[in-house]
């Protein structure tokens, strides 16, 4: 695939190969195939894209892996495990993708649900989405997971393994910085498929969550608490 964009530059130009390349990308996430998340609520989550065929306005979209919906069950894993009470605290996805995780996010009575994401195409479907299951309290962000400010208050940052290791460091001093800042706010991050767990257990800041693990998903607390 990549010698055929390098080839419609040289042959027909940028504009033109954007166009091509554009009309490829809204056919192949038209064409996903639909689960039954999607059965059930009408939705459009399903499918993988790899983060080169989409639009991406940063210089990290090397390090980006996939997209790939979590189950639906993940997040209610997450929330059982660490034994909160969803409406104190705010739920953010960093890589949200298409939206699951905020729609399932948002039913389960989280305060707010935020969406980070780097590909412009999956953030305009992560807002329709939204919109069209009328959740008022989401908000997706287009933009690099590494720049976010994560904001005050009670937090729940998810992540899917969407972050390679120079990424996931410049999450991880985004949260201490954050940690340091809000001293009394309580944050949890809960990691699905945790590669770079290792940058997690390095920070004075974080410690792991031993006993909440859940297969495949791995946690850490701010000192706060």
């Amino acid at each position: 695939m990549t010698s055929k964009i390098v080839s419609h530059l040289r042959d027909r130009g940028a504009v033109s190969a954007t166009k091509t390349i554009g009309r490829g990308l809204w056919r192949k996430l038209r064409e996903s195939p639909v689960d039954d998340f999607d059965q059930r609520h009408g939705t459009d989550t399903s499918g993988e894209l790899a983060l080169w065929e989409m639009t991406v306005m940063s210089s990290n979209a090397r390090f980006g892996i996939r997209y790939q919906a979590s189950a639906e069950t993940d997040v209610v894993q997450v929330v059982n495990s660490l034994g909160i009470d969803a409406r104190n605290f705010t739920f953010i996805d960093l890589g949200c993708g298409k939206g699951r995780t905020l729609l399932v996010a948002a039913r389960l009575g989280f305060h707010q649900v935020i969406g980070v994401e780097i590909g412009a195409e999956l953030v305009e479907i992560a807002r329709a989405n939204l919109a069209k299951l009328n959740v008022p309290n989401a908000l997706v962000i287009y933009g690099d997971a590494a720049e976010y400010v994560l904001p005050s208050g009670a937090l729940v940052v998810y992540l899917a393994n969407p972050l390679d290791a120079p990424v996931v460091s410049q999450v991880v001093h985004r949260l201490e910085h954050r940690i340091e800042r809000c001293k009394t706010d309580a944050v949890y991050v809960a990691y699905k498929r945790p590669t770079c767990a290792r940058l997690l257990d390095r920070s004075k800041f974080l410690r792991r969550l031993s006993a909440a693990d859940v297969e495949g998903i791995a946690f850490w607390q701010g000192p706060a608490l």
